[in-house]
């Protein structure tokens, strides 16, 4: 007996009583077949550990990304601290992610600190902008808070419109993890934008900025 030769996702066992199986091949990191052409990692999020999202060009599991919407650079610390400024105050915290994945973290802001960590970056005029974040609070009360501001210079110099902020601000009657987000628009001047955040002396975990079109990550 000959049985049809299989595809990449499969193996081929000829029995003369039986006939043709073709067992999965795909097992191991990659037990997931694609388009019978490949063995992958994952098709969908459920394929994926907590915490984990699936890449759906490269088919693995990563740690979710960034909409092509969000104007922010690195939201969300996840291999440290690149694109922000940041006094001794800053430091990033590994495995302290907003949605549990294990190969992420955050910025851990703590000591009466103001305007850490800090990011200025280029916006659009006339843009109906949302500005959200993840905050863990380690404390009730806790006075945290971020803002953002535009400007109309490069170097986010020339204020331009209103300080717009956000955060638990002596609000939250529970710790963890919670998220916030506003209407944030651009208007005729507004080139650049800053974020910054402040807190009392209690430790605040920040992660997933956003200034996006869409109220979202």
């Amino acid at each position: 007996m000959t049985c049809t030769a299989p595809d990449a996702c499969h193996t081929a066992t000829c029995n003369n009583s039986s006939g043709c199986t073709y067992p999965n091949a795909c097992t191991g990191s990659t037990p997931k077949c694609l388009n019978n052409s490949s063995c992958v990692q994952c098709l969908v999020n459920s394929d994926c550990s907590s915490g984990l999202t699936c890449n759906f060009s490269t088919h693995t599991c990563v740690c979710r990304s960034p909409s092509a919407g969000n104007v922010v650079q690195n939201p969300g610390f996840n291999t440290g601290l690149g694109s922000w400024t940041y006094g001794s105050g800053t430091t990033w915290q590994s495995g302290y992610d907003v949605d549990g994945c294990p190969n992420s973290g955050s910025a851990r802001v703590q000591g009466s600190v103001a305007n850490e960590p800090y990011q200025c970056f280029q916006v659009d005029i006339y843009q109906p902008y949302y500005f959200g974040l993840d905050i863990y609070s380690t404390t009730v009360d806790d006075y945290s808070q971020c803002w953002l501001q535009y400007y109309n210079f490069a170097g986010c110099t020339g204020e331009s419109g209103y300080q717009i902020v956000i955060g638990p601000q002596g609000g939250n009657s529970t710790t963890g993890w919670a998220h916030y987000s506003i209407s944030a628009p651009s208007d005729f001047d507004s080139n650049y934008a800053a974020i910054q955040c402040s807190t009392d002396s209690d430790a605040i975990y920040i992660d997933q900025v956003y200034l996006n079109t869409s109220d979202s990550y």
